[in-house]
């Protein structure tokens, strides 16, 4: 029964970012959801992710480290585009900012994909 909870979460949180993500900015402007509980809730789903990899790390197995390369990956193509355009309106270290968290995740994704991972001790 657990798995099917773990299931329909997973399909819930998939399809509601995959949905957001892909939005065109003309969609955004229909939403009538105040900034408040956008936060909220972009909180608690960095707040649940950042959870998740924690549990990841004691046990990385494929699909953890898929999950992690794929999260940081999606991230850092947000963040970077942004940060590129924020660069030619506005000089200094905002637009600067994005660029290094971005470039760090992709570090980070690459490492967690070419690193050895550890031997099964089944």
């Amino acid at each position: 029964m657990l798995r099917v909870v773990f299931v329909l979460s997973a399909a819930f949180f998939l399809t509601v970012g995959g949905v957001l993500y892909f939005m065109p900015s003309a969609g955004l402007l229909g939403l009538t959801v105040t900034p408040v509980w956008v936060a909220r809730f972009t909180g608690a789903v960095i707040a649940a992710w950042g959870l998740q990899l924690a549990l990841s790390a004691s046990r990385p197995s494929g699909r953890s480290i898929a999950g992690l390369a794929t999260g940081n990956l999606l991230v850092s193509a947000t963040l970077v585009p942004a940060a590129l355009a924020g660069i030619t309106a506005v000089s200094g270290i905002p637009a600067v900012l994005p660029l290094g968290v971005g470039a760090g995740l992709v570090v980070l994704a690459v490492l967690a994909i070419v690193l050895p991972r550890e031997r099964s001790r089944l």
